[in-house]
């Protein structure tokens, strides 16, 4: 059982993981989301980006919009577990972030995700922040996969922001949501470093001023 071995806490956090799940199907409809193309959709398995707040959008909406299997990291921890249960229940493959993962093992995680067909998800300001601050580990998958890089922005109105370090956001029943992807990033580029905050900092707003949300 997922979480067995933190002992009672371990299944409850699942379980509110697997809820987290099931709220997100529920508020984000596909009929009152807006998605945005800078660029067109990419034809095969992808490495998708965004900053954390845009976590909860994104992973409800990334099969809705790709039509394809996602997988995404998940922390050591109780975090890790309820973040498990949350991925199962949208459908997401869960892989555990070790702590040698830039050693090579997330880098051979990814490549057999890419080589079965499916996405990888990356919040690279994740999974602890600093908020809006590109991590090592991210920066590294996303230079040594080869993989297109998409980057793409989310927000919705009603929502509200978690009081947390990332601010993530949280669409309330009814919202509307909009999706913002850009264009494909290089990995070979040099400037990619700074290319991927800044990108991402405009599609983020594109995304606030499609829904009206003005939030910062």
């Amino acid at each position: 059982m997922a979480g067995a071995r933190f002992g009672l806490i371990g299944p409850a956090t699942a379980a509110l993981g697997r809820l987290v799940g099931r709220y997100s199907r529920a508020v984000i409809k596909p009929d009152r989301a807006d998605i945005i193309l800078e660029a067109k959709l990419p034809s095969g398995p992808t490495l998708w980006i965004c900053w954390h707040e845009a976590n909860f959008i994104a992973l409800a909406l990334h099969a809705v919009v790709t039509g394809r299997q996602g997988m995404a990291f998940v922390p050591p921890g109780l975090n890790g577990v309820g973040m498990r249960g949350w991925l199962e229940e949208l459908g997401i493959t869960p892989v555990p972030l070790a702590a040698d993962a830039r050693r090579g093992l997330g880098l051979r995680q990814m490549e057999a995700a890419l080589g079965d067909g499916k996405d990888v998800l990356i919040a690279v300001d994740g999974p602890n922040g600093p908020r809006h601050k590109v991590s090592p580990g991210a920066m590294w998958l996303a230079r040594s996969s080869g993989a297109e890089i998409k980057p793409f922005g989310a927000s919705a109105s009603p929502a509200f922001r978690l009081p947390r370090w990332d601010r993530l956001i949280v669409p309330l029943p009814g919202a509307r949501v909009c999706v913002v992807i850009g264009e494909a990033l290089a990995s070979n580029r040099k400037d990619l470093a700074a290319e991927i905050p800044a990108t991402l900092d405009r599609l983020m707003r594109r995304a606030r001023l499609t829904t009206h949300q003005g939030i910062e």
